[in-house]
């Protein structure tokens, strides 16, 4: 039997070689391997996961107020994730201010604001339990003003986040997190009092379904 094997072989490969032909991995499928297993790593490394979070809220004109929000992203690969982020803050306002409500101004305190956007996470370093990350964002904020003669109104802008984040790693990388923002918000208020449009932001949460 190993006689035909040894016939085979020379049959197959001793006539290339006469003939100078130069053998590459695609002359016996090695590429076409290569490249179905860096897929299945890539698909491997791709990973969704959720996250409920709370913290804090400071602005100069609305004050400090809690905050609720929930995430669900997709880890790419290994440094990079992708997520839609929504939020919202609650509470009375600090100052009191003026916005146009169905054609009056009216003066008021009434504050709920909310926050929409797509979120960036970049990993700058990672041991162990610990990872380190910083982030971008871009979405739009707005405030919903106090209901006049039974109608509800909105006032928003694009606004961009920054900042830093932390990740104490459990098993499969689920773990609690905390990021520091900076938020920078463009409400349009026409014709009423500009809100600041800088804030500090405090979020704290649980990370879910988040794998190494």
């Amino acid at each position: 039997m190993k006689i035909v094997y040894l016939i085979f072989y020379c049959l197959i490969f001793f006539p290339l070689i006469l003939s100078g032909t130069t053998l590459n991995p695609d002359t016996v499928g090695l590429s076409k391997l290569k490249i179905r297993k860096n897929e299945v790593e890539i698909k491997q490394k791709q990973s969704l996961f959720f996250d409920f979070f709370t913290g804090i809220y400071q602005n100069k004109t609305f004050g400090m107020h809690p905050v609720l929000g929930v995430a669900l992203g997709l880890k790419v690969n290994k440094t990079s994730a992708f997520y839609l982020a929504t939020e919202f803050r609650f509470g009375k306002s600090k100052n009191k201010y003026d916005v146009v409500v169905d054609d009056s101004l009216i003066t008021t305190n009434h504050f709920l604001g909310e926050y929409l956007g797509l979120e960036y996470d970049r990993l700058l370093f990672s041991k162990k339990h610990h990872e380190l990350t910083t982030f971008a964002a871009v979405g739009y904020d707005w405030i919903r003003l106090p209901v006049v003669n039974d109608r509800t109104q909105r006032n928003g802008g694009i606004a961009f986040n920054i900042g830093l984040g932390y990740l104490f790693k459990f098993k499969k990388g689920a773990g609690p997190q905390i990021k520091f923002l900076y938020h920078y918000a463009n409400i349009d208020n026409e014709s009423g009092t500009q809100p600041n449009k800088n804030s500090l932001s405090i979020r704290v949460s649980y990370v879910l379904g988040y794998k190494k």
